[in-house]
């Protein structure tokens, strides 16, 4: 990366750490859910923290098929 493109780089981050463009939990999404409402930046990160646990369990099951190790 050279001198100006780091430059550049560490002003775009310095902006955007600024509390004024941190995006807030409450804010609403373009997209709506089955019922027609929008969903909070607060659900969707609740929910894809949710389906990757979801996830992480279902790949468990299946190392513990294949190698017959229980847990760890």
């Amino acid at each position: 990366m050279t001198g100006g493109k780091r430059g550049e780089w560490r002003a775009d981050a310095r902006r955007d750490r600024r509390e004024d463009r941190r995006p807030r939990l409450e804010a609403l999404s373009a997209g709506k859910g089955r019922q027609g409402d929008p969903f909070t930046l607060r659900w969707v990160i609740g929910h894809l923290i949710e389906e990757t646990s979801r996830h992480n369990g279902h790949l468990d099951i299946v190392r513990e098929l294949v190698d017959g190790v229980k847990g760890g």
